[in-house]
């Protein structure tokens, strides 16, 4: 393997002759939160995505980059705390989903899917709120974390294409998963 081109979030390698994008592996959070009047509601980022677009927001969920020196547990925690404000004390309440799932046949990404669980009357037991920071970037400035029902989801899918293809793909796992729950 031949590294053409290195970057922060992503390489150009070549493998045998054949060029291909190796990203950073990233990690994809769905959270869950309970309110202390039993109303269950899950964390959906509006986030500015230069990529795609200078003015629109999509939606996605909390998701990350895995830094060097982390894994994806503590990416996790970190990018809960950075993107929604939850800091949590209990870090155990971050659960692995699927781990190193390949995105994409042109590329190598590969994301680990993990759930978190937040019950409003444990605030101050298992985490606390703390200043929502972001990662200081301009498009994290622009993006916020706003709160759902599994159904409003469903219709954000249904009713528009401003999402990318890592949260429709988190959505469907998720339900998967833990349909009992929803």
């Amino acid at each position: 393997m031949e590294i053409l081109y290195k970057g922060k979030y992503l390489n150009l390698i070549s493998v045998d002759g054949y060029e291909s994008l190796d990203e950073s592996p990233i990690v994809l959070i769905f959270v869950k939160r309970i309110f202390k009047d039993g109303t269950i509601r899950y964390a959906v980022r509006s986030e500015h995505c230069p990529p795609y677009s200078t003015t629109e927001k999509y939606y996605t969920v909390v998701s990350g980059t895995i830094d060097e020196g982390e894994n994806a547990h503590q990416t996790a925690v970190r990018e809960l705390e950075e993107e929604t404000g939850i800091k949590l004390l209990d870090v155990d309440l971050m659960k692995y989903g699927l781990s190193g799932v390949p995105i994409c046949k042109s590329t190598n990404m590969r994301a680990n899917l993990m759930h978190c669980t937040i019950r409003e009357e444990a605030q101050g037991l298992s985490y606390e709120m703390v200043d929502i920071k972001g990662d200081g970037t301009e498009a994290e400035r622009k993006s916020n974390t706003l709160w759902f029902t599994f159904e409003e989801i469903l219709e954000i899918i249904e009713d528009t294409e401003k999402y990318d293809l890592l949260f429709y793909l988190s959505v469907f796992i998720y339900r998967e998963a833990h349909e009992k729950e929803i």
